[in-house]
């Protein structure tokens, strides 16, 4: 099973204040790469919204990691 390309993240919720914090800074980088979410809690996987796609950019991922852990952020070109 080869991975898609994308923004893998993996957070504990997507109701609480990190995932609000998460859609933030994926709202302020555009781009084309799509943002794979999987739910810790209820296990579940979802595809973000066109509108929260992304384009790679290191301080952008430093701020997703700072947030989530780097270990909950991985990308796939």
């Amino acid at each position: 099973a080869k991975y898609r390309k994308g923004l893998y993240l993996k957070v504990p919720d997507t109701s609480g204040e990190l995932f609000y914090k998460v859609r933030q800074i994926l709202s302020e980088n555009g781009g084309n790469y799509p943002v794979i979410i999987y739910c810790t809690s209820t296990g579940k996987k979802l595809q973000a919204p066109d509108a929260l796609k992304i384009a790679p950019s290191s301080e952008f991922f430093d701020k997703l990691k700072a947030l989530l852990g780097e270990e909950n952020v991985k990308f796939i070109k």
